[in-house]
């Protein structure tokens, strides 16, 4: 693939992820991602004591976030509730998934660029008015 810069093409190589595997090297798909965070939600993975072990502090903090056992702790939203959430990233990528367990939503952003984070977050954080409401 080749990707445009100041008027010059750019390639990227695809990056061998089988040595990334334990830390969540893997090729997937929104829809994908989205099924499994419904199933985490609906408590169709994990028990309901392994889920309260995942969403509580564990006293340390990921890029300025309280962390729980592989899940951000986002907070409390005024509107929507406790957020949770995991975010991954690589040469190429940048995704975002986010549960917003008392609205009963699953909202999940992929990009096809590497470090905007920041930009995938807060477009992830847009869509909870259109995920909650059906509207921003």
């Amino acid at each position: 693939k080749a990707r445009k810069r100041k008027n010059k093409l750019k390639r990227i190589e695809r990056g061998n992820l089988s040595n990334r595997t334990p830390g969540g090297g893997f090729y997937s798909t929104a829809q994908d991602i989205l099924k499994f965070g419904q199933a985490i939600l609906n408590k169709q993975l994990l028990s309901e004591e392994t889920m309260n072990m995942m969403w509580t502090d564990s006293g340390i903090k990921k890029e300025g976030n309280p962390y729980g056992l592989g899940w951000f702790l986002y907070g409390e939203n005024p509107q929507y509730g406790q957020v949770y959430g995991h975010s991954g990233g690589q040469s190429g990528a940048s995704s975002q998934l986010m549960i917003l367990p008392r609205e009963n939503v699953v909202i999940v952003v992929l990009s096809n660029t590497s470090n905007v984070w920041e930009h995938v977050f807060g477009l992830s954080v847009n869509f909870f008015g259109v995920a909650v409401k059906g509207k921003p």
